[in-house]
């Protein structure tokens, strides 16, 4: 049986992206935000926007908002010289990427669907919850403040915490878990079958769930940075 090869396309996505480390003030000629235009050659949407977070990963931005998704067909393809270069240079190296400041409109915008958001649902802010570190392996009295931190309840406030913290902040909760990841593990798996699970537990437990999804990211960063 032949296998289907599917067609990739020229995709056009319009997105807004922040640098993962603040310029400093003598790096003038940096944007910390920035509106990218680009043509991606991939097979779909899904794919090509894969392909442009990867992309702005390895140079240092990420992407907080993406505001146009298209597919191009070819007798759809814009008029004039410099965009059919743009799509050819895209064909022939997967990706063509034009940078652009923003607007104090755009920028007012964007800060403001930033804006901080509240955390109401962190474990340690429960009621009657009690936190013993006498209780704990000694190995995990130093990073209960990572799971008072990070273990949040509500699954929109942790992936809104998560997707507005920086870089740094993740690296460092994500390393400091990992160095320690089979104690924690070991630790909750003792009470697995408790029916009621000490407060010690259950926050560790929780703050393993905002671990789980950040280190995909964090793990790539890694590889990439091992590949250079």
């Amino acid at each position: 049986m032949n296998k289907i090869v599917e067609k990739k396309n020229i995709n056009v996505l319009i997105f807004f992206a922040r640098r993962e480390k603040q310029k400093k003030w003598f790096e003038f000629w940096k944007k910390n935000y920035v509106k990218v235009f680009s043509y991606i050659y991939e097979n779909t949407i899904g794919d090509a926007k894969r392909t442009a977070r990867l992309y702005m990963d390895k140079i240092g931005y990420e992407i907080i908002k993406f505001d146009i998704l298209n597919v191009l067909k070819e007798d759809e393809y814009p008029p004039g010289w410099q965009y059919l270069n743009m799509i050819a240079y895209a064909k022939n190296y997967g990706g063509h990427y034009r940078f652009y400041g923003l607007s104090n409109d755009e920028l007012a915008i964007l800060n403001k669907k930033n804006e901080p958001v509240e955390i109401t649902s962190r474990y340690i802010d429960g009621d009657n919850v009690i936190i013993d570190s006498r209780k704990l392996p000694k190995d995990l009295v130093p990073i209960m403040s990572y799971a008072k931190q990070w273990a949040i309840c509500d699954d929109v406030e942790r992936s809104k915490y998560i997707s507005q913290s920086t870089f740094e902040e993740k690296k460092k909760f994500h390393d400091a878990i990992l160095a320690n990841f089979e104690i924690i593990e070991s630790y909750c798996r003792e009470y697995q079958d408790s029916i009621q699970a000490p407060d010690e537990v259950v926050i560790f437990d929780l703050m393993l769930e905002t671990f789980t999804e950040i280190s995909p990211n964090m793990e790539h960063r890694n590889d990439m940075n091992d590949d250079k």
